[in-house]
């Protein structure tokens, strides 16, 4: 990887375009990564890299031209038990449930981290939700069956054939992970192999729109490879 620039790519993840150049922006002396942080034995080989946000040539997806951090395969996340997100996660999980009609169904988290979100799901009792995680990282996993009590399995969603036990679901969420992926269409293309027909989906993504809106460009992490719009979403 050319770390000095991160600069590796020339053409969109999702559609194969050409990304603009120059680049929008160009992020600089940034961090490399934001998780598996340096330490006093190996920081002086921490050096910040320029990040280069372009935009999609063919349907305006904004993305860094870099590879993902090495790490992307895994959800990690901070705070999946906290008052506020426990609060939020409560208000989609019943949008989505009741709008659908999907109680007493089977709904799987692509990218479940520690399981946090899913046990959120879990102990809204009422619904009788059968709740399925699937996730790379096999410590992830293990905290998420034996702390927090849910269905997790070890993979990564890599082929349109991969295998996910329990499918086929009725429905599935993501949160924020389908923006760490360098190749989100076959990760979706998984997931509609392990739905039923007329399946569902709750997809979360860090906004463009906020982004501009706040000017929270504080936000902008190389971890996040893709920034959607909910036109490019």
């Amino acid at each position: 990887m050319k770390e000095k620039n991160g600069c590796t790519r020339e053409n969109c993840i999702v559609c194969g375009a050409k990304l603009i150049k120059p680049p929008l922006y160009i992020c600089r002396s940034m961090p490399g990564v934001s998780q598996n942080l340096p330490t006093s034995e190996n920081l002086e080989q921490d050096v910040p890299i320029d990040l280069n946000l372009c935009q999609c040539s063919g349907f305006g997806l904004v993305q860094f031209d870099c590879e993902p951090v090495s790490y992307y395969k895994d959800s990690t996340r901070a705070g999946e038990r906290c008052e506020a997100l426990i609060a939020l996660r409560q208000n989609q999980y019943k949008h989505l449930i009741e709008t659908y009609h999907l109680q007493k169904k089977k709904i799987l988290e692509v990218g479940a981290g520690k399981g946090g979100f899913l046990k959120t799901l879990k102990e809204m009792e009422e619904y009788g939700i059968r709740e399925y995680g699937i996730e790379n990282n096999p410590e992830f996993v293990s905290i998420a069956r034996e702390k927090e009590g849910v269905n997790v399995q070890q993979g990564f969603p890599d082929t349109p054939e991969t295998k996910i036990l329990g499918a086929p679901f009725d429905a599935f969420v993501s949160f924020a992970y389908p923006a760490r992926l360098i190749d989100p269409n076959t990760m979706l293309q998984c997931v509609f192999n392990s739905l039923v027909e007329d399946g569902v989906g709750l997809i979360m993504v860090p906004s463009m729109e906020h982004l501009l809106s706040s000017e929270g460009f504080f936000d902008i992490v190389r971890d996040h490879i893709a920034y959607y719009s909910e036109d490019t979403l």
